[in-house]
């Protein structure tokens, strides 16, 4: 008789509520950012230009100091579901530094091409995802993850492997929210609707502030300094909260634990939680009207919300080359090794800030970003 999935793999079970409105959170907070300062929220290209200096690094800085503070919040107010398994930190770092590489190379992760990318309904974005994935499957499969992530020291997680193998693959029968999920849920939309209402403020910032300088009939010099002030201060406000929000959602879609990322990947054990597949329809949903909203207002030479913000948002693209190939297949085969991206290694930073495998996973993607110029010109990549 097959066995009661529910209660052989109670630690994992599918929560489609919680990915929904997880995912639905990413999407704001890339809804947010596109439509107030015209920036793709990709967490691997916002690293990137922070690990090179790049010119506008401050508001980078300030983006991942709020999913660096996200996750110690949201670590602080539910530990379960930020769990550190330490499968080897050779494992660990070896996966750390594909997901670096692979994503400085194909200029996207999860987020950039995942949630962004497939927004604004981009071949090359879809090409990426789709490498991606069967790379990351391929390689949760032949290496074992979820069996390696489940035998490994999760610290306070209570694990519970499989015990017995089933006729066929099981999908998890929908888990209903508990009161604490339900707590969960509340928290994290709070903290999404407390950082939209501050952007909102900062927005209207500007308008308020040349308003305010005119009727003191201040010089046409004085009111633009003091208009370009509060659109800077709004527009690195918008990326601390938005930072904020993109964690709250990643640790309620069940992105910051590894195993429940690595169920997801490896489709053909018998323990398969589609819940993330959910968090990708949520957070698409949301984003999706704000990158048209970008493009409408492009089309008729308008820019995003802030003034002095420019639309950095590139226009879909069909061009998949060598180059995006080999980021992809880089980046999903170290997301199928340990089940972490860009996103959640940094939240998960937050949250065990002196914990060995969150420092040295950071440490080793950035070392796999740092060295992708040099890898591409020894491969040839376009």
């Amino acid at each position: 008789a097959k066995p009661d999935a529910n209660s052989l793999y109670q630690d994992m079970p599918f929560t489609p509520v919680q990915s929904l409105v997880g995912g639905a959170l990413l999407g704001g907070a890339a809804h947010t950012n596109a439509i107030v300062c015209g920036r793709v929220t990709g967490i691997s290209g916002i690293l990137e230009g922070l690990l090179h200096r790049a010119p506008d690094w401050r508001w980078r800085a300030l983006f991942v100091a709020g999913l660096a503070g996200g996750g110690a919040g949201m670590g602080a107010i539910a530990p379960e579901k930020m769990p550190v398994y330490d499968a080897g930190l050779p494992r660990g770092a070896a996966a750390a530094f594909l997901v670096g590489l692979g994503s400085a190379l194909g200029n996207g992760c999860t987020s950039g091409h995942g949630v962004c990318g497939l927004a604004r309904f981009s071949p090359r974005s879809l090409a990426h995802v789709a490498i991606f994935m069967g790379a990351g499957m391929g390689t949760a499969k032949l290496s074992g993850t979820a069996s390696a992530l489940q035998h490994s020291d999760a610290g306070d997680a209570d694990i519970t492997a499989p015990t017995a193998p089933t006729a066929e693959p099981v999908w998890m029968a929908p888990a209903p929210p508990s009161r604490r999920d339900w707590g969960l849920i509340a928290a994290s939309v709070a903290v999404g609707c407390v950082a939209t209402a501050l952007v909102v403020v900062g927005v209207r910032r500007p308008a308020l502030a040349r308003a305010q300088c005119v009727a003191k009939g201040a010089s046409p010099t004085a009111v633009m300094v003091e208009t370009q002030k509060a659109s800077y201060i709004a527009a690195h406000g918008t990326a601390l909260l938005t930072g904020a929000t993109f964690a709250s959602g990643l640790v309620l879609a069940g992105m910051t634990d590894p195993l429940k990322v690595a169920s997801f990947l490896d489709v053909g054990q018998d323990y398969w939680d589609p819940s993330l597949a959910l968090v990708m329809v949520g957070a698409i949903g949301v984003a999706a009207p704000g990158f048209a909203r970008l493009r409408a207002w492009k089309a008729v030479g308008k820019g995003p919300l802030l003034p002095g913000e420019k639309n950095v948002v590139p226009d879909p693209s069909w061009k998949v080359d060598t180059r995006l190939a080999t980021g992809a297949l880089l980046f999903g085969a170290g997301w199928g090794l340990q089940g972490i991206c860009p996103g959640p290694a940094i939240a998960q930073l937050g949250a065990h800030p002196t914990e060995a495998l969150p420092l040295v996973f950071v440490a080793a993607m950035l070392a796999g970003m740092g060295v992708a110029g040099p890898v591409a010109r020894i491969l040839r990549l376009a």
